[in-house]
Protein backbone atom coordinates (compact mmCIF):
# COMPACT_ATOMS: atom_id res chain seq x y z
CA UNK A 1 0.00 0.00 0.00
CA UNK A 2 2.66 2.33 0.74
CA UNK A 3 4.14 1.56 -2.81
CA UNK A 4 1.37 2.38 -4.71
CA UNK A 5 0.97 5.85 -2.54
CA UNK A 6 4.27 6.68 -3.48
CA UNK A 7 4.07 5.97 -6.94
CA UNK A 8 1.46 7.94 -6.93
CA UNK A 9 2.78 10.78 -5.69
CA UNK A 10 5.91 10.61 -7.93
CA UNK A 11 3.58 10.27 -11.19
CA UNK A 12 1.71 13.41 -9.51
CA UNK A 13 4.29 15.34 -9.57
CA UNK A 14 3.91 17.36 -12.73
CA UNK A 15 0.41 18.40 -12.09
CA UNK A 16 1.51 19.70 -8.46
CA UNK A 17 1.92 23.55 -8.37
CA UNK A 18 5.44 25.10 -6.93
CA UNK A 19 5.12 28.87 -5.67
CA UNK A 20 9.12 29.07 -6.67
CA UNK A 21 8.89 27.61 -10.53
CA UNK A 22 5.96 30.72 -10.97
CA UNK A 23 7.77 32.90 -9.35
CA UNK A 24 11.06 31.69 -12.13
CA UNK A 25 8.83 31.62 -15.20
CA UNK A 26 7.90 35.56 -14.69
CA UNK A 27 8.73 36.78 -18.31
CA UNK A 28 10.70 40.23 -18.46
CA UNK A 29 9.40 43.44 -18.97
CA UNK A 30 8.71 44.37 -22.66
CA UNK A 31 9.97 48.18 -23.59
CA UNK A 32 7.53 50.49 -24.46
CA UNK A 33 8.08 54.21 -26.45
CA UNK A 34 4.98 56.72 -26.83
CA UNK A 35 5.40 59.65 -28.72
CA UNK A 36 2.77 62.27 -28.79
CA UNK A 37 1.97 65.26 -31.05
CA UNK A 38 2.63 68.63 -29.39
CA UNK A 39 2.21 70.19 -33.29
CA UNK A 40 0.35 73.20 -34.35
CA UNK A 41 -2.67 70.62 -35.55
CA UNK A 42 -3.22 70.09 -32.17
CA UNK A 43 -4.30 72.94 -31.13
CA UNK A 44 -7.92 72.37 -32.52
CA UNK A 45 -10.49 71.77 -30.48
CA UNK A 46 -9.62 68.97 -27.47
CA UNK A 47 -7.19 66.94 -29.60
CA UNK A 48 -4.92 67.82 -27.61
CA UNK A 49 -6.42 66.46 -24.41
CA UNK A 50 -7.79 63.43 -26.29
CA UNK A 51 -4.20 62.68 -27.05
CA UNK A 52 -2.88 62.71 -23.40
CA UNK A 53 -5.97 60.63 -22.54
CA UNK A 54 -4.97 58.18 -24.88
CA UNK A 55 -1.39 58.18 -23.33
CA UNK A 56 -2.74 57.90 -19.88
CA UNK A 57 -4.98 54.79 -21.07
CA UNK A 58 -1.74 53.11 -23.13
CA UNK A 59 0.43 53.37 -19.97
CA UNK A 60 -2.50 52.41 -17.95
CA UNK A 61 -2.23 48.68 -19.83
CA UNK A 62 1.46 47.94 -19.27
CA UNK A 63 3.10 45.86 -16.94
CA UNK A 64 4.66 46.76 -14.04
CA UNK A 65 7.77 44.91 -15.45
CA UNK A 66 7.37 46.90 -18.29
CA UNK A 67 10.24 49.50 -19.21
CA UNK A 68 8.39 52.99 -20.65
CA UNK A 69 9.86 56.06 -22.16
CA UNK A 70 7.49 59.19 -23.20
CA UNK A 71 8.25 61.92 -25.76
CA UNK A 72 6.95 64.96 -27.50
CA UNK A 73 7.43 66.05 -30.86
CA UNK A 74 6.40 68.36 -33.34
CA UNK A 75 9.14 69.43 -35.92
CA UNK A 76 11.74 68.67 -32.67
CA UNK A 77 11.43 65.50 -30.24
CA UNK A 78 12.02 66.03 -26.32
CA UNK A 79 12.22 63.25 -23.89
CA UNK A 80 9.47 63.72 -20.90
CA UNK A 81 10.32 60.44 -19.27
CA UNK A 82 13.24 57.84 -19.78
CA UNK A 83 13.73 53.94 -19.17
CA UNK A 84 15.37 54.47 -16.23
CA UNK A 85 13.27 57.25 -14.88
CA UNK A 86 10.28 54.63 -14.85
CA UNK A 87 12.38 52.69 -13.79
CA UNK A 88 13.24 54.31 -10.63
CA UNK A 89 9.54 54.96 -10.06
CA UNK A 90 7.82 52.55 -7.58
CA UNK A 91 5.14 50.89 -9.65
CA UNK A 92 2.73 52.53 -7.69
CA UNK A 93 3.35 55.94 -7.71
CA UNK A 94 4.48 55.44 -12.50
CA UNK A 95 0.78 56.66 -13.37
CA UNK A 96 1.04 59.97 -11.10
CA UNK A 97 4.55 60.85 -12.65
CA UNK A 98 2.92 60.45 -16.02
CA UNK A 99 0.31 62.66 -15.19
CA UNK A 100 2.43 65.21 -13.80
CA UNK A 101 4.51 65.35 -16.56
CA UNK A 102 1.85 65.29 -19.47
CA UNK A 103 -0.18 68.26 -17.70
CA UNK A 104 3.04 70.32 -18.30
CA UNK A 105 2.84 69.75 -21.86
CA UNK A 106 1.05 71.94 -24.52
CA UNK A 107 1.29 71.95 -28.21
CA UNK A 108 3.08 74.92 -29.81
CA UNK A 109 2.87 76.91 -32.97
CA UNK A 110 5.35 74.22 -34.72
CA UNK A 111 4.84 71.66 -37.64
CA UNK A 112 5.14 68.23 -37.96
CA UNK A 113 8.08 66.04 -38.35
CA UNK A 114 6.70 62.11 -37.60
CA UNK A 115 9.57 60.90 -39.34
CA UNK A 116 12.19 62.42 -37.83
CA UNK A 117 10.95 61.83 -34.03
CA UNK A 118 10.17 57.64 -34.63
CA UNK A 119 13.39 57.64 -36.34
CA UNK A 120 14.93 58.84 -33.23
CA UNK A 121 13.24 56.66 -31.17
CA UNK A 122 14.30 53.94 -32.97
CA UNK A 123 18.01 54.55 -31.91
CA UNK A 124 16.97 54.50 -28.69
CA UNK A 125 15.53 51.12 -29.62
CA UNK A 126 18.82 50.14 -31.22
CA UNK A 127 20.65 51.02 -27.64
CA UNK A 128 18.19 49.67 -25.80
CA UNK A 129 18.79 45.97 -28.01
CA UNK A 130 22.23 46.17 -27.73
CA UNK A 131 22.30 44.77 -23.75
CA UNK A 132 19.31 42.42 -24.07
CA UNK A 133 17.92 39.36 -25.58
CA UNK A 134 16.76 39.77 -29.51
CA UNK A 135 13.12 37.90 -28.68
CA UNK A 136 12.21 40.37 -26.28
CA UNK A 137 9.22 42.09 -27.52
CA UNK A 138 9.23 45.92 -28.20
CA UNK A 139 6.64 48.76 -28.81
CA UNK A 140 6.23 51.97 -30.36
CA UNK A 141 2.98 54.30 -29.91
CA UNK A 142 1.99 57.26 -31.51
CA UNK A 143 -0.23 59.20 -30.66
CA UNK A 144 -0.87 62.24 -33.45
CA UNK A 145 -3.52 62.93 -35.19
CA UNK A 146 -1.79 62.45 -37.95
CA UNK A 147 -2.81 65.85 -40.31
CA UNK A 148 -1.51 66.14 -43.93
CA UNK A 149 1.69 67.88 -44.01
CA UNK A 150 3.35 65.33 -41.80
CA UNK A 151 6.78 64.57 -42.52
CA UNK A 152 7.52 61.24 -43.20
CA UNK A 153 10.50 61.42 -45.82
CA UNK A 154 13.00 60.43 -43.06
CA UNK A 155 11.84 56.87 -42.57
CA UNK A 156 12.53 56.17 -46.56
CA UNK A 157 15.62 54.19 -46.07
CA UNK A 158 15.08 53.40 -42.27
CA UNK A 159 15.45 49.85 -41.51
CA UNK A 160 12.64 48.23 -39.66
CA UNK A 161 14.11 45.89 -35.76
CA UNK A 162 12.72 42.75 -35.48
CA UNK A 163 10.06 42.58 -32.41
CA UNK A 164 9.35 45.63 -32.63
CA UNK A 165 5.79 46.97 -33.15
CA UNK A 166 3.83 50.03 -34.13
CA UNK A 167 0.73 51.14 -33.14
CA UNK A 168 -0.98 54.73 -34.21
CA UNK A 169 -3.40 55.98 -32.11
Amino acid sequence: CLIIALLAMAFARPFLKNESQELVSIEPGRSHIILIDQSASMLRADLFQRAIDQVKETAAAFAPTDKVSVYAFSDTIEQDISFDQWAAILPNAQQARLDKELSEQKPAWKSTSLGFAIDATLAEFDQLRNGTDLQQKHSLTVISDFAKGSRITELANTEWPENLSLDFK
